[in-house]
C-alpha cells in the first residue's frame, strides 16, 4: 500500500506540473508560486492575482513593476497603442506668434512695429497646409503713418532626410498691402509664391532653417532670403527667432512656437 501511495503522489505531481506548464504556455504569464519564477512582475491594479482564492488563471495582461507592460500574453497587443510620440522638434504641425519688425529700403518709409501670427496642419504624412499674416504700424512722430500688412496661404510637402534632416518645399498665394496717411507711397500686390527650405535639428532642443522665396510680385518682394533658428524651452514650445531678407523689406520675427 505505501509503495501504491507514493506511486499516486508522483503522477499527481507530474500532472499538477504538467497543467501549470500548459497554463504558462496559453495565458502568457508564469505563476508566481512557482520557487523563482515571475521574479519581479506583478499584476496590473485592480486584477486578481491568479495565486490567490482558488487559484484559477486568466488571461489578464501582466505589467513589469514601475507600470511598464510586459512584453508577452496580451501585455503587447493592449499596451503598443499608448508609446510615447516621437520627441523630434521638427513637427508639422504648429502655432507661432511674434513680435514683428519691419524695415523698407525705401527711407521714405519709417520702419513698422507689429504682430505676426503663423499655423501649420498636417494634413497626412508628408503633407502640410501652412497660413499666417502680419501686420505692422510705423512708430514715426511724423505726420505721415504707414500700415503694412501681408497675408498668405498654402500647402507643402517635405521630404525627411533623417529624423533631423527634412527638405520641404511650399507653394501659394500671398496679399500685400501698405497705406499711408499724407503720401502716395501705398500700393497692394496679390502673388502666387513657392518657398523651398531646409529643416535641420542639430540637437534635440535646437533647429535651424534656412530657404528662399520666389514670388510674382510686381511691386513687392520678388525674392526673400529666409532664416530661422528655434529652441525647445519646454516640451511642446520653442522660442524662435526669423528674419525675412527681400529686396524692398527686411522682417525680422522674435516669438514663441507651439507643436504637437
Amino acid at each position: 500500500m505505501g509503495m501504491m501511495k507514493d506511486l499516486l503522489f508522483k503522477l499527481a505531481s507530474s500532472l499538477a506540473l504538467l497543467i501549470a506548464g500548459n497554463a504558462a504556455a496559453q495565458y502568457g504569464y508564469v505563476p508566481q508560486s512557482i520557487p523563482g519564477a515571475g521574479a519581479g512582475v506583478a499584476p496590473a491594479p485592480g486584477m486578481m492575482d491568479p495565486n490567490m482564492g482558488m487559484g484559477m488563471a486568466t488571461n489578464t495582461p501582466y505589467v513589469v513593476q514601475g507600470g511598464q507592460p510586459a512584453n508577452y500574453g496580451m501585455g503587447t497587443q493592449m499596451f503598443g497603442a499608448m508609446a510615447p510620440p516621437s520627441s523630434s522638434i521638427l513637427t508639422y504641425g504648429q502655432l507661432e506668434v511674434a513680435y514683428s519688425r519691419t524695415t523698407f529700403d525705401d527711407k521714405n518709409i519709417d520702419p513698422t512695429n507689429g504682430i505676426g501670427v503663423g499655423l501649420m496642419a498636417e494634413l497626412f504624412k508628408p503633407f502640410f497646409v501652412n497660413a499666417s499674416f502680419a501686420w505692422g504700424a510705423s512708430s514715426s512722430k511724423g505726420s505721415t503713418k504707414f500700415d503694412f500688412s501681408t497675408v498668405s496661404i498654402g500647402g507643402g510637402a517635405y521630404l525627411p532626410i533623417s529624423e533631423r534632416f527634412h527638405i520641404v518645399g511650399e507653394v501659394g498665394g500671398m496679399y500685400s498691402s501698405l497705406s499711408a496717411s499724407k503720401s502716395k507711397l501705398s500700393f497692394s500686390d496679390g502673388a502666387v509664391y513657392i518657398n523651398p527650405y531646409l529643416r535641420f535639428a542639430p540637437s534635440p532642443d535646437f533647429e535651424i532653417r534656412a530657404g528662399i522665396t520666389a514670388t510674382s510680385a510686381d511691386d513687392y518682394d520678388s525674392r526673400i532670403v529666409n532664416l530661422g533658428a528655434y529652441y525647445k524651452l519646454f516640451s511642446q514650445m520653442d522660442i524662435g527667432l526669423n528674419a525675412g531678407l527681400g529686396d524692398a523689406t527686411n522682417t525680422y520675427d522674435l516669438g514663441v512656437r507651439f507643436r504637437w
